[in-house]
């Protein structure tokens, strides 16, 4: 029993860890997209 709540638990961490992951990805993608659009306008 222990060893299944264990499991269970580093895979709700895993996907924390992944959900945390992907949305930072998509902010710095963001992020790198207006500072091209700045970039682009400045030049």
């Amino acid at each position: 029993m222990v060893d299944r709540a264990d499991k269970g638990e580093a895979a709700m961490d895993t996907a924390e860890l992944a959900a945390e992951v992907g949305l930072l990805g998509w902010i710095a993608r963001g992020f790198m997209a207006v500072v091209r659009m700045a970039l682009r306008a400045i030049g």
